[in-house]
């Protein structure tokens, strides 16, 4: 928050499946009038923090677009 009141970018990596867990990111960006880009990665990529496959299919099976 204080880097955009400061009009700095700011990059927010996360992992969110449902359109209700942005709504913070949401607001922010409409409070300090900047622009909010949101990428949506598809595809098979490495598990780097070591999440099961069971926990990884409950998240896809709950992805909201």
């Amino acid at each position: 928050e204080q880097a955009l009141a400061k009009g700095e970018n700011v990059v927010v990596a996360n992992t969110f499946v449902r359109r209700w867990e942005m709504k913070a990111y949401k607001t922010l960006a409409q409070q300090f009038n900047a622009d909010l880009e949101i990428i949506v990665c598809n595809g098979k990529y490495q598990n780097i923090h070591g999440v099961s496959d069971a926990v990884i299919a409950k998240m896809r099976a709950r992805w909201q677009d």
